[in-house]
């Protein structure tokens, strides 16, 4: 018999407001995994507009992480102890502060401070999450319930790649391309060609190419982007 039918006592009115909670709880979720994707998308761009390493900006993930673990089972007690609905509206207000912060920041000690305040921000969404799901959801749900809101967490980390060029103030038609590029799956790590040697490049900075006899194509292999085929196959080209 389905779980449904075990409890048709259930009114309209209680569909409802479990309906709501699920959807407010989701929409959280969605959030705090967007927040997460932010920084390791925007690292192509970072790292030039800090004047930083790869390795400082792995650092910078580094904490946002840190203090997301260490702070679940504080914020855990905080949510049995103070309510889930007031914690979780806490999360959202500081991390979308932290943030959007990151806009107009100049320096790498601004976004040491932005992956702590995000990391602290990213503590509060499951344990409140799952306060308001167990509270809120009938037992004969639950599972239902559980399964929407871990799918809208990996929806917002799959949409984060298309939001913040310019949410956070990037601006700029190379700039944005360059990002686009980074976040598709082997896109701009490395696009090959083979050209006539009389043909002139549009981006000769970032281009090398190996002689050839005259007559003869040369093999040329762009290497400005960040892709994941990038790091895979970091120059490929084509004969």
């Amino acid at each position: 018999m389905p779980a449904d039918a075990a409890h048709p006592s259930q009114s309209p009115a209680q569909r409802a407001s479990e309906t709501q909670t699920l959807v407010a709880v989701s929409s959280a979720h969605l959030i705090s995994h967007f927040y997460s994707m932010v920084l390791p998308v925007l690292l192509p761009l970072l790292k030039d507009r800090l004047d930083v390493s790869f390795l400082d900006l792995a650092f910078a993930l580094t904490a946002f992480s840190v203090v997301t673990g260490l702070t679940q089972a504080p914020v855990g007690f905080l949510v049995d102890k103070v309510g889930a609905r007031p914690i979780l509206i806490a999360g959202l207000l500081l991390g979308g502060f932290a943030f959007v912060s990151l806009a107009p920041a100049t320096s790498y000690a601004w976004l040491l401070l932005v992956a702590l305040l995000g990391g602290l921000a990213n503590s509060v969404y499951h344990p409140a999450d799952y306060a308001m799901l167990a509270n809120g959801i009938s037992e004969e749900r639950i599972g239902r319930a559980f399964a929407v809101h871990t799918f809208a967490g990996f929806l917002g980390g799959a949409i984060a790649p298309l939001g913040p060029v310019d949410a956070l103030g990037l601006r700029g038609a190379q700039d944005r391309a360059r990002l686009r590029r980074a976040a598709r799956p082997g896109g701009g790590g490395s696009i090959a060609c083979a050209e006539p040697a009389d043909v002139s490049d549009p981006r000769p900075d970032h281009r090398t190419c190996r002689g050839a006899r005259k007559g003869e194509p040369r093999q040329c292999r762009y290497t400005d982007g960040a892709g994941i085929d990038g790091v895979l196959h970091p120059a490929r080209s084509v004969e």
